[in-house]
């Protein structure tokens, strides 16, 4: 039996959104199809423990900030664009 959790997936969006990772920089630093990556983000599939471990490795931070039962925080502010400003 493959143990998963629910809001993983969140989660992982949250901590890539905050580094300004794409989903393909991510699939790059974890090693897994960024196509994955989308479904477990968008709740379509859960990541199992090792599977996480990676992508907590990735981040750089413990596993279990991905699978404690707290809720995912909300995603970051969008950066902000700069504005060109023509002397």
């Amino acid at each position: 039996m493959t143990s998963t959790h629910p809001s993983i997936g969140p989660k992982i969006r949250y901590h890539r959104k905050q580094r300004g990772w794409s989903l393909r920089e991510l699939e790059d630093r974890a090693g897994f199809p960024f196509s994955l990556i989308s479904r477990w983000e968008r709740r379509l599939a859960d990541p199992d423990f090792g599977q996480s471990s990676k992508i907590a490795e990735a981040f750089g931070i413990p596993v279990e900030w991905l699978w404690d039962l707290s809720p995912a925080p909300k995603d970051p502010p969008q950066r902000a664009r700069k504005e060109h400003v023509r002397a």
